[in-house]
């Protein structure tokens, strides 16, 4: 049915796509669209939904390796099928091959930069054949859009991230002079690059500070960061404060 979207990813657990897969699939339940959210990866649940919504989560039961990727994928399929959706959103790019060829108008979004996560031979041509094989294909910056060919770039449309919902308002007489990100403290949010950054501000403006909100992924990547703040010398004015549900009222 047209009233009926799918919104597929990782899942609900403090990841910046999958806060951006929920801001999205409560938007859609606003406009009276009947909403499934599949949740590929992970059953955490800390980001909102609303009731109206059908929650799904991807079980599977292979060990691991190649039979477990095409357990998801076509789990991933049947769900959406099932529910009669005729278009799905997804934030995952690796698993749509079954559901592409099964009727329902996949639309990907890529929220990260595409050349971080083109190490794998694999994976690169799996999303270049999924992306050549969806209508549309959503991009956060035209950067991201123009690291691909030209027969996909036409397909490409930039929509920058949504905010979220009922945000607080800034406290400005009881705000810190505190500078602040939140993210997967992992590679490829170049977390040594902000480090430095910073440092370099520290010396003209010392009474600013630094604080990074978020887990590490993989784990121990944040402890190796620290250490890095460490060898720097700047513990003081750096701090890593792990992941916190409510970073919005913090911020």
């Amino acid at each position: 049915m047209k009233d009926k979207i799918a919104i597929i990813a990782h899942g609900l657990s403090g990841g910046g796509a999958e806060r951006v897969a929920s801001i999205v699939a409560n938007y859609f339940a606003d406009l009276n669209y009947q909403v499934l959210f599949v949740a590929a990866y992970s059953e955490k649940r800390e980001y909102e939904l609303d009731p109206r919504i059908r929650y799904a989560a991807v079980k599977t039961n292979s060990s691991g390796g190649m039979m477990r990727f095409i357990e998801r994928s076509f789990s991933i399929r049947n769900m959406v099928r099932e529910f009669g959706a005729e278009i799905a959103f997804s934030f995952i790019t690796n698993e749509l091959i079954p559901l592409e060829f099964s009727g329902v108008e996949v639309i990907p979004s890529l929220r990260i930069d595409p050349k971080s996560t083109d190490s794998s031979f694999i994976r690169r041509h799996i999303r270049r054949f999924v992306y050549h094989h969806a209508k549309n294909v959503i991009f956060q910056t035209e950067d991201a859009k123009n690291y691909f060919d030209g027969s996909i770039r036409k397909k490409g449309v930039i929509i920058g991230n949504p905010l979220k919902r009922h945000l607080p308002v800034w406290d400005e007489e009881g705000h810190r002079k505190i500078f602040m990100t939140a993210c997967r403290i992992t590679k490829q949010k170049n977390i040594p690059m902000l480090i430095n950054a910073f440092i370099r501000f520290h010396q003209d403006y010392p009474d600013y500070g630094l604080e990074i909100y978020g887990d590490g992924e993989p784990a121990g990547y944040k402890e190796k960061m620290e250490g890095y703040v460490a060898e720097k010398g700047a513990a003081g004015y750096i701090v890593f404060k792990g992941h916190l549900p409510d970073i919005h009222n913090i911020m």
